[in-house]
């Protein structure tokens, strides 16, 4: 499962030169525009303040739901030379008392964490006939889950950031915040577009800076607009899973303890028409078999006659150092 954080994709590293800083004569359009931007000191303002106002759970405090678009450069080009792009809406969103995260990809998948589960579609290879997945989580790693994705929405906590400029326009702050290099030693950053007040992104770009003969030229490798209080809903396909839910299949996982005895039986009760996807506590793996040497994936769980799914079992078990 995706950790959901806005994400800066550096392994697509051959994405198209969007911007190019060349040493000519600005044009007058030009010098005007800069004119107008007021550079801020960096000092000013912290990669924590960034955080601290775009964190999920204060965002759900003064806004009905969050959503942004992430688009990807894969610097592929299609048969008309186009370069390829990936989109992705990610919607963050109240239900009640419990907080929903929503993810509908263009390639056909989508997924949503709700009610302490989550629901999965995978329609990537065959539009006409998804396959459906719904999540059992290990313990408490569904609120560990929850709890850090909701607040890392936007932004993570732990990423570490130096602003290298900070321009004010039109009541919004451009910054441009130092990420790192990868290794062909191009610099990464972030460009965040804020609300000067709030803070709030309103959009994002993660580019890398590549200078060559002293020119410098922009990649834009990803971007994302964000928009609040938009009208969001549960995507359909809930409701196609929950048709099923009146016969019900059964994932047996038979848990062995660290040393390697029979502890007890987990019973997780599926709609007939998904598969398992489970998220377990660190060091634990599904195994078909009590030696831990076949890893159970219910995923590649056939289907019957009827199109439905079968019940499983599978063994949980304790490595050191996790599944391999």
């Amino acid at each position: 499962m995706k950790k959901i954080i806005i994400l800066f994709c550096v392994v697509f590293c051959s994405a198209v030169v969007i911007v190019g800083c060349s040493n000519g004569k600005e044009s007058d359009n030009k010098k005007e525009k800069n004119s107008q931007e007021k550079t801020v000191s960096a000092d000013e303002l912290t990669y924590d303040d960034l955080y601290k106002a775009n964190n999920g759970t204060e965002l759900l405090k003064k806004h009905s739901s969050v959503e942004y678009i992430l688009t990807t450069f894969t610097g592929q080009t299609d048969e008309d030379g186009n370069e390829e792009e990936i989109a992705e809406k990610w919607d963050l969103f109240m239900d009640d008392d419990d907080y929903v995260i929503s993810r509908e990809s263009e390639s056909g998948e989508s997924q949503v964490f709700c009610n302490e589960t989550c629901y999965y579609k995978d329609a990537s290879k065959d539009k006409d006939n998804p396959k459906y997945s719904k999540g059992w989580f290990m313990d408490d790693i569904y609120e560990k889950y929850m709890d850090e994705n909701v607040n890392e929405f936007l932004l993570s906590k732990s990423s570490q950031e130096d602003f290298d400029e900070i321009k004010e326009k039109d009541g919004k702050y451009v910054i441009l915040s130092y990420y790192g290099e990868n290794e062909d030693k191009d610099k990464c950053y972030y460009r965040y577009t804020t609300d000067k007040e709030t803070l709030e992104i309103e959009k994002y770009e993660a580019v890398m800076m590549r200078t060559e003969n002293l020119k410098t030229e922009e990649y834009v490798v990803a971007k994302a607009e964000v928009k609040y209080d938009k009208k969001v809903e549960f995507p359909g396909f809930i409701q196609e899973i929950e048709k099923a839910n009146v016969n019900k299949r059964k994932v047996i996982l038979h848990k062995l303890s660290k040393d390697g005895k029979p502890e007890n039986d987990i019973v997780v009760e599926l709609p007939e028409n998904t598969t398992l996807i489970a998220a377990l506590d660190t060091g634990y793996g599904l195994y078909k078999d009590e030696k831990a040497e076949v890893v159970f994936d219910d995923t590649k769980t056939e289907q019957n006659a009827e199109k439905m799914y079968p019940d499983s079992e599978c063994y949980l078990i304790y490595k050191e150092g996790g599944t391999e």
